[in-house]
């Protein structure tokens, strides 16, 4: 007799060797799991990276998510010697194909890579496999690098901003006027994205890879930034899904164990007034200089703030925002007696609402989700 049971439809995910990206692509992998029964997904890292991870973190995602290693082909997370993004272009395509050849049934049904994994677009060619892309970084920010080439030179030089055409009133330092959708983001909001000739180099030849991809997956939602993945769906050859926000809410909503370690930070935010607390994080991939740190926490302290400061080491940058501005920055959003705090927190408000609407069921995000999984399961 015939069964009525969804075919299996297994996602082999390639995340880029950051704390960042890896989390992003864990989230997608938790969500597509918990949204189709059918569905099971492979994490790829480095051997190093499943020992940052660590056997309870990957045990947490249950049976249907499996981790898979290659060999630490890459620099090292400690220390983030040498040039990572081109080690992650060259070193790795060898391993992971030797992993997918040992892999067990079933097959994969489609290739689920970071943008800045861009390789992978090519195995998935190779053996004729969907090859997805997702985007963890902002839809915004992805299509900028997609229609760089639109863009006027000043882009390439830090985002200088050219003068306002007095003729017809328009501002050719607007991003709008060269990719058509985006609005209010000058090119001067990319200067300190694109201070590094080399790394702006090696983003925008990851890009070129997105062109022969078989899908797209913004970690963003349509009702936080509509307009760019519009636009990123008129401009992309292949369907586009925007399954976001990427975060770990159901492991959120589950989780009742709280580590000893956890408990002193839960039992001062617990006693603090409603809305009173800046949560600040500068990441684990993109380094401040020690000068940097310490403005920023003499603003932080002179802004007179409540903070939760998660601070990893610091490194080297150029480039300092003094301390003056990241206090006055800081009190703007967290005064409790201005208008101004007062709307910003509204509209805070409003995202956070719209971000649990997305994934319900009916929600966009619910739906693009649903939508992808059949998209690769066909």
């Amino acid at each position: 007799m015939g069964s009525n049971a969804a075919a299996p439809c297994h996602v082999v995910a390639v995340p880029y060797p950051g704390r960042g990206h890896i989390n992003a692509i864990l989230n997608l992998c938790r969500l597509l799991v918990a949204h189709d029964g059918s569905v099971s997904a492979t994490v790829v890292v480095t051997e190093e990276w499943l020992g940052l991870l660590g056997a309870a973190v990957a045990a947490d995602f249950g049976p249907r998510v499996r981790f898979e290693t290659i060999p630490n082909v890459i620099p090292s997370e400690h220390g983030r010697a040498g040039d990572m993004v081109r080690a992650v272009s060259t070193r790795m395509t060898v391993p992971f194909e030797r992993l997918l050849d040992r892999l067990p049934p079933p097959a994969p049904s489609a290739i689920v890579a970071d943008v800045f994994v861009p390789w992978a677009v090519d195995v998935g060619e190779r053996r004729s496999v969907p090859a997805c892309v997702l985007c963890p970084i902002s839809a915004t920010k992805f299509v900028v690098h997609y229609n760089f080439h639109r863009l006027p030179p000043a882009a390439a030089s830090g985002g200088a901003s050219p003068v306002i055409d007095a003729a017809d009133g328009t501002d050719p330092s607007l991003i709008g006027n060269y990719i058509p959708g985006l609005k209010s983001i000058k090119l001067s909001d990319l200067g300190p994205a694109l201070a590094n000739e080399k790394m702006l180099k090696r983003i925008l030849e990851a890009y070129t890879f997105v062109r022969r991809a078989q899908c797209v997956l913004f970690t963003s939602f349509h009702e936080f930034e509509g307009d760019a993945i519009d636009v990123g769906r008129q401009d992309l050859h292949c369907p586009a899904y925007a399954v976001g926000p990427c975060i770990p809410f159901m492991a959120l909503q589950q989780h009742t164990a709280i580590n000893p370690n956890e408990e002193a930070y839960m039992a001062w935010l617990d006693s603090q007034p409603a809305r009173s607390v800046l949560y600040v994080s500068l990441g684990s991939f993109l380094s401040v200089s020690a000068t940097q740190l310490d403005e920023i926490a003499a603003g932080l302290a002179e802004s007179k703030a409540r903070i939760l400061w998660t601070v990893h080491d610091a490194g080297r940058a150029d480039g300092v925002i003094g301390r003056e501005e990241i206090a006055t920055a800081v009190g703007r959003l967290m005064s409790l007696d201005t208008a101004e705090a007062e709307e910003m927190r509204r509209r805070a408000k409003l995202l956070k609402d719209a971000a649990h609407a997305t994934v319900e069921v009916g929600g966009s995000s619910w739906s693009d989700l649903t939508s992808f999984i059949k998209f690769i399961s066909q």
